[in-house]
């Protein structure tokens, strides 16, 4: 029986069912990409298109949206709109709207800011298009962003829709320990390695893209937790022994070892330089 899907609340106030998997065929994923092309001076808008906000992103496209939702997310990105007041804007005869200003290329382009909006105005959030093993750039772009401006109920909505995915299959067990681990989710990880056949994970098979993102501490852990022979997996207890060697690394470098701490304790776990 499939799972009943979360839901959430328009801005008008009608329920609206989150696009997760369950009824949907892997063809009906739509990619990020796709979605979010455009121009660095293409304005972009919230769903309602009456965006009194101004998001100008580190890759230059300037996005609109509603500073009510996007204030209820972030407390930290509402303050940074503090610095840039409303003003008079002459091309448009108009008073401006207050704005944002981004520079992390890396996880505040244009295409991270408007799955976010998309994320905290609707519930919804998009797996890439291009099989299990797609959307972990994306993925891991939009958790760090979340992480960064505190926005601790879009990223729970975000790890719902990636172990929804990953029961389902929709997404590989390296995507989702990738993306746990950067959201600091050791349980998600844990049952991404249940998940996992014998070198899905093996330390010595991840691609590049996962040895950047993943803090060191969740790779040290894994190391230890699987066997030293052909990097196999060994039995259910393999969960068990990642736990076990993540805290005792947390304990040594001074980390929280509980995972309900406040983002701002948890921010100082990030591991990018």
């Amino acid at each position: 029986m499939p799972r009943p899907l979360p839901t959430t609340r328009s801005p008008k106030g009608h329920r609206k069912r989150a696009s997760l998997p369950g009824s949907f065929s892997p063809g009906a994923y739509t990619s990020l990409a796709s979605l979010h092309e455009d121009s660095a001076s293409e304005r972009s808008t919230t769903s309602d298109g009456e965006g009194d906000l101004l998001i100008v992103t580190a890759d230059g496209p300037r996005l609109e949206a509603s500073y009510t939702q996007v204030f209820a997310a972030s407390r930290k990105l509402a303050d940074l709109a503090a610095h840039f007041p409303c003003g008079w804007d002459p091309e448009r005869s108009a008073v401006a709207a207050p704005e944002i200003r981004l520079y992390n290329r890396e996880y505040e382009c244009a295409r991270t800011v408007r799955a976010f909006l998309e994320l905290v105005s609707t519930g919804t959030l998009h797996l890439p298009a291009g099989g299990r093993g797609s959307g972990l750039v994306e993925l891991v772009a939009l958790t760090r962003f979340l992480r960064k401006h505190e926005c601790s109920a879009a990223l729970r909505v975000l790890l719902l829709h990636v172990r929804l995915w990953l029961a389902d299959g929709a997404v590989s067990p390296l995507v989702a320990f990738v993306v746990s681990a950067v959201a600091d989710d050791e349980d998600m990880c844990s049952r991404a390695m249940l998940l996992a056949d014998h070198r899905a994970l093996d330390p010595r098979c991840l691609p590049l893209e996962a040895w950047y993102r993943v803090p060191h501490h969740y790779l040290f852990a894994l190391t230890r937790a699987v066997a030293p022979v052909g990097g196999a997996f060994v039995g259910p207890s393999i969960g068990d022994k990642f736990k076990s060697h993540l805290r005792a690394a947390k304990k040594y470098y001074g980390y929280p070892v509980h995972g309900d701490e406040p983002l701002e304790t948890l921010d100082s776990m990030e591991m990018w330089g």
